[in-house]
C-alpha cells in the first residue's frame, strides 16, 4: 500500500507544504513568514499569533481535496518557540536571532568545557539559553507565562495535534541536549536558569506523536483524526532522503546555507572544536556538522547584484567558462569556532565578499561556485581528521545547478552523488511511512545521477586556502581599525 504524506517544512523566510506521494512531490503550497525587528541589529522575531495561520495557509494549498495518511513537520534548526500552556507562542525566533549575544558568552564562562563536551556545540549566543537569559533580563512576561520550550518544528508539530514532544535531531540545537545521551541535560538547564519541566519529552524521529485535531482540520483542511508523526531537523531528514546512512558518507545539504554532514555511529566530539555533533533521525547515527557558510542566500545576492534575473541564468553564464581566471570570493568558508573572534569582522565573509576585481561575468559567477565546492573540500579535510569519508552526496536548490555539481566533484576529486531540491521532503515522508506502520522504502523512485571529475582544481584551490588564511590573519587587526574608526563617532 503506498501511503501519501504531508510534509510542514518551516524555514527563516517561508513556511512549505508538499504532499509526497511514490517518492514525488505531487503537490506543494508555500507562505512567506517574514521576521520582524531591528534591521540593523540582531534580534529578530515571528509574529507568534500570526506564525501558524501562515503554515495553515500553506497547508490548505498543498492539500486541497487530497486524502494524506500521515502529517510530519520539519523545520530550520536552532529556531525556538517559547510557548503558553496553550502551547500559543509568547516568542518564535529564527535561527538568526541573537539577541542574548552577551549572555551566551556569559553562559560559555560559567559552563566552561562542559557546555562543547555535552552540546557538541560552540559558540552559544544564538541557542536557547542566551535567548531565554536575554528575556529575563528584559521582558519576563515572556519567561513567566511559558509553559514549554519547543523547537520550532515540534511546535508546528504540537499545533496539530495537541501533544507536546520533541525528537533528538530537533533538541539537539536548543544547547540543552546531551547529544551522546540524547536526552535532556539537567545540568545545562540548571546552569541556564531554566526549569526543565520546560523541555518536552523526547520521542525518535517518526514515531507515533498524535493525531490532527478538529482545531487544526478546520485550519489546515487535514482530515480530523489524521496521524501526526514526530519529526526533526531539515538537514537531518535531507540525509534520510539521500540514502545517507552508512558510517563515513558524507552530503552536503546546499540550500539557503551548506552545511557539510559526515555520518558516524557514535558521537565524536571534535576536540578542535571545528566540526558541531549532531544528532541524526537514526537512533544509532550522529553526524560530524561543518558550517561551510552561506549558500543560495550569497547566490541570490551576487546574481541580483550583477543584474542577472534568475538562478539559472546564473548558471548558464558560469557554464561559459571553464576557468575563474584568477577571480576569487571568500564569501562562504567553514567556520572554525575554536578560532572565532567574535569582536571581528573577519568570520562574517557572506557579510564583507572579499573578490579580486576585473573578471568578466562568467569568471565571475564560476568564482563563486567554486568559492562553494572549495568550503565544502575544507570542510571535509577537517572532518578526515576525526573519521575518513566514504560516498559524498549533494542535495538541496544548488543540486539542480547546471554547473556547480561538476564543479565540486572537481574541486574534491572525487564523484558527487546529486539529488534535488526535494530531499528534506522525501526524507521525511520516508520517516513519517513508519508512523503509520507503511514501510519506509515503499515508493521509492527517485534516481539521483552520479557526477565524476572531469577537470583538476588543486591548483585553485591551494590558492584559495592561502587568501583564506590571510584574510584570517587580518580579521583581528581589521576588527581594531574599525572599533578606532567608530571611536570618535561615540564620543561626540
Amino acid at each position: 500500500m503506498r501511503s501519501t504524506t504531508l510534509v510542514l517544512d518551516a524555514g527563516s523566510r517561508s513556511v512549505r507544504a508538499k504532499v509526497v506521494k511514490h517518492d514525488q512531490i505531487i503537490r506543494s503550497a508555500f507562505r512567506p513568514t517574514p521576521s520582524t525587528g531591528d534591521p540593523h541589529g540582531v534580534a529578530r522575531h515571528w509574529d507568534g499569533s500570526r506564525l501558524f495561520a501562515y503554515a495553515a495557509e500553506a497547508i490548505r494549498g498543498a492539500v486541497d481535496g487530497l486524502v494524506v495518511d500521515t502529517v510530519i513537520v520539519t523545520s530550520q534548526r536552532i529556531a525556538v518557540v517559547f510557548a503558553d500552556e496553550n502551547i500559543d507562542a509568547l516568542y518564535a525566533g529564527p535561527n538568526i536571532d541573537a539577541r542574548g549575544f552577551l549572555a551566551g558568552i556569559d553562559l560559555e564562562t560559567a559552563a566552561g568545557d562542559d557546555l562543547w563536551a555535552v552540546t557538541g556545540r560552540h559558540p552559544p549566543i544564538i541557542f536557547t539559553p542566551a535567548r531565554w537569559r536575554w528575556f529575563t533580563e528584559n521582558d519576563e512576561s515572556v519567561t513567566a507565562e511559558t509553559r514549554w520550550i519547543l523547537p520550532l518544528a515540534d511546535w508546528f508539530a504540537a499545533k496539530l495535534c495537541g501533544r507536546v514532544a520533541t525528537s533528538p535531531s530537533s533538541a539537539t540545537d536548543t544547547g540543552l541536549f546531551d547529544v551522546a545521551k540524547r536526552e535532556w541535560s539537567p545540568r545545562l538547564f540548571e546552569l541556564a536558569g531554566i526549569d526543565i519541566a520546560f523541555a518536552p519529552p523526547v520521542l525518535e524521529s517518526g514515531e507515533f506523536l498524535g493525531t490532527v485535531t478538529d482545531r487544526a482540520a478546520a485550519e489546515t483542511g487535514l482530515a480530523p483524526g489524521t496521524p501526526v508523526a514526530a519529526g526533526g531537523a531539515d538537514s537531518a531528514f535531507a540525509l534520510e532522503g539521500m540514502g545517507v546512512d552508512a558510517v563515513g558518507a558524507a552530503a552536503s545539504v546546499a540550500g539557503s546555507t551548506a552545511p557539510l554532514e559526515v555520518v558516524t555511529d557514535s558521537p565524536i566530539v571534535d576536540p578542535s572544536r571545528r566540526a558541531w555533533t549532531t544528532c541524526l533521525t537514526h537512533s544509532k547515527r550522529w553526524a560530524l556538522d561543518v558550517s561551510t557558510g552561506e549558500a543560495g542566500i550569497a547566490q541570490r545576492w551576487l546574481h541580483e547584484l550583477m543584474g542577472v534575473e534568475s538562478a539559472r541564468r546564473f548558471d548558464d553564464i558560469a557554464a561559459k567558462t571553464s576557468t575563474s581566471n584568477g577571480a576569487m570570493f571568500h564569501i562562504a568558508a567553514p567556520i572554525d569556532f575554536s578560532d572565532l573572534e567574535l569582536g571581528s569582522i573577519g568570520q562574517i565573509r557572506f557579510r564583507r565578499p572579499i573578490v579580486q576585481l576585473g573578471p568578466t561575468r562568467a569568471e565571475l559567477a564560476r568564482a563563486f561556485f567554486e568559492n562553494l565546492a572549495f568550503a565544502v573540500r575544507l570542510g571535509l579535510e577537517w572532518t578526515d581528521e576525526l573519521i575518513g569519508h566514504g560516498r559524498f552526496h549533494l542535495g538541496g536548490g544548488l543540486a539542480e545547478s547546471s554547473v556547480y555539481p561538476q564543479i565540486l566533484a572537481d574541486a574534491l576529486g572525487e564523484t558527487v552523488t546529486t539529488h534535488d531540491v526535494h530531499v528534506t521532503a522525501r526524507g521525511a515522508a520516508k520517516t513519517a511511512r513508519s508512523a503509520t506502520g507503511h514501510d519506509p522504502n515503499n515508493g521509492a523512485t527517485f534516481a539521483p545521477r552520479r557526477v565524476a571529475p572531469r577537470a583538476n582544481l588543486d591548483a585553485t584551490y591551494e590558492t584559495w586556502r592561502d587568501e583564506l588564511d590571510r584574510l584570517a590573519a587580518l580579521a583581528p587587526r581589521l576588527g581594531q581599525l574599525v572599533t578606532q574608526a567608530k571611536e570618535p563617532n561615540e564620543r561626540r
